[in-house]
């Protein structure tokens, strides 16, 4: 089912080129941390370098995906060196649960 801009109901790959369009940058994000930063709102099945798979599965959703994505703040990506230097972030992080594995693969980054 297609959802619209692009996107259809099941596993989206969006890459860090398109998030930077959102934000109206030149490709100057961390891009592990934003993939750390959206997993607390998104499952996440695989990401690469340059690229993430989210499961999207309504048209709300995706336009959740746009509104979070254009909230991500590049200052705050010195909290996530701090999150992977210690343990903390899996009973705090509020994707902890969901993405458990992606969220190991970035701490130890």
């Amino acid at each position: 089912m297609d959802l619209g801009y692009g996107f259809i109901k099941g596993l989206n790959k969006i890459t860090k080129e398109k998030i930077c369009q959102w934000l109206h940058t030149e490709n100057s994000i961390t891009w592990d941390f934003f993939v750390w930063y959206i997993a607390d709102y998104f499952k996440i099945r695989d990401y690469g370098e340059d690229w993430v798979i989210i499961e999207l599965w309504s048209e709300r959703q995706r336009e959740f995906l746009y509104k979070k994505s254009i909230d991500y703040e590049e200052e705050y990506k010195y909290n996530y060196e701090i999150d992977c230097a210690n343990d903390l972030w899996k009973s705090h992080k509020r994707g902890a649960e969901r993405n458990y594995d992606i969220l190991i693969r970035l701490a130890q980054v």
